[in-house]
């Protein structure tokens, strides 16, 4: 099966995301004639700041199921994972 998405934890004082947050999880392996393997589950990203500027992207989707060479069978998708993002409230 597709390795799961990992866990991005970050405090700071302050956060800015411009960019793209990533804990996809990988997918499954496409096989010739055995059942393919499943997708791997999605990440968790957690941002504790006391504030928070601009969220940006988190992509935490859960991988595809592999297919085999017929494409008969396929793989389970991997369960979606989460985000968070806490906010402190600063003064």
């Amino acid at each position: 099966g597709g390795t799961g998405g990992g866990f991005i934890r970050i405090v700071t004082k302050s956060h800015i995301n411009h960019g793209i947050y990533s804990a996809r999880g990988g997918n499954g392996a496409n096989t010739r004639l055995s059942p393919p393997g499943g997708g791997g589950g999605g990440g968790a990203i957690v941002v504790i700041a006391e504030r928070n500027l601009y969220w940006g992207t988190f992509w935490t989707e859960g991988g595809h199921g592999g297919t085999n060479e017929r494409g008969d069978l396929r793989g389970s998708n991997g369960e979606g994972g989460w985000h968070r993002v806490i906010e402190m409230g600063a003064n």
